[in-house]
């Protein structure tokens, strides 16, 4: 009878197998529903399955009281594993954010870092994340939320030592998102393509338009004309092709839909290079633009 396998171990043998550090109550649901899954009956101590993340609650009250996981300040129904194999990795920030919003996506700035498009290290993280658009939490199957809730989508002004900013635009995410691995835990990031073309939209975004420039000269040899081309024409702004048209053409790359977008570009009024700055009299003939930021970091 004493060998049977308790709620408190399954839980944390899951976590250990996927070398977390942190524990939110809705992975602790799902944990100890495969749990019920893997074992029979008279293999677990627990009968009834559990539904809803109150139904962990007791099982989280006894890792607390064992000292086996401890709170972590400002992260609701989040915990940190004092177990061995939880103390050989530090507290890191990108874990607990997508605990804390498991739809959260990498955007701007912190794309840019995790593409290594840029040398600089953001003191922030800039990401977006909003719930009922069809995202599920990473490392769960969709199946496995068959009847069940949903997390609730936290936004924290920071997590352990960086501030979090929440992109609270529009996001249409059913193009230029991948699931990639940051350490041990997956997470969501625009790919190289989209945080190139979202760098021009937003530069305030993603480091100021001196670091948009060069990153797209970093990522010259690493990124595909045509996903610049569909992302770009996913977001059907004529203004943004002029921008995306220029850059890319500067730092060498090149597409036959560079010519298309050139010939329908037209002077006017918001025709910049960076929205936000006024207007330069250095301007290119070819793209109607006013070239009103560090033009001279394309060249190489």
């Amino acid at each position: 009878m004493n060998s049977r396998i308790t709620t408190t171990t399954a839980i944390m043998q899951s976590l250990g197998s996927d070398q977390r550090r942190i524990l939110s109550r809705w992975r602790a649901l799902i944990y100890l529903r495969r749990a019920s899954s893997e074992y029979t009956p008279d293999e677990r101590r627990w009968v009834k399955v559990p539904q809803s993340e109150s139904d962990v609650q007791s099982t989280l009250n006894n890792l607390f009281t064992s000292q086996r996981i401890e709170s972590i300040p400002h992260a609701p129904n989040c915990f940190a594993t004092r177990d061995s194999f939880g103390r050989r990795y530090p507290l890191r920030e990108l874990e607990l954010l997508f605990e804390l919003n498991p739809y959260t996506i990498l955007t701007h700035y912190s794309a840019l870092e995790h593409h290594n498009f840029t040398i600089d290290q953001p003191k922030v993280i800039s990401a977006w994340g909003e719930s009922g658009f069809g995202l599920i939490p990473l490392g769960t199957k969709e199946e496995e939320w068959q009847g069940l809730d949903l997390p609730v989508a936290h936004r924290p002004k920071k997590v352990i030592s960086q501030r979090v900013d929440w992109f609270r635009g529009k996001m249409d995410i059913s193009f230029g998102i991948e699931t990639v691995q940051s350490g041990q835990v997956p997470v969501r990031v625009t790919t190289p393509e989209r945080t190139l073309v979202e760098s021009l939209q937003h530069p305030d975004r993603s480091g100021g338009i001196a670091n948009v420039l060069r990153s797209w000269q970093r990522a010259e040899d690493f990124v595909d004309p045509d996903q610049i081309v569909t992302i770009t024409e996913k977001f059907g702004i004529n203004l943004l092709r002029q921008r995306v048209g220029y850059v890319a053409e500067s730092v060498g790359l090149m597409h036959p839909a560079f010519d298309e977008w050139a010939a329908r570009s037209k002077r006017g009024g918001s025709s910049k290079l960076v929205g936000g700055n006024p207007f330069s009299s250095e301007f290119d003939s070819r793209w109607n633009l006013s070239l009103n930021g560090p033009v001279e970091i394309l060249i190489r």
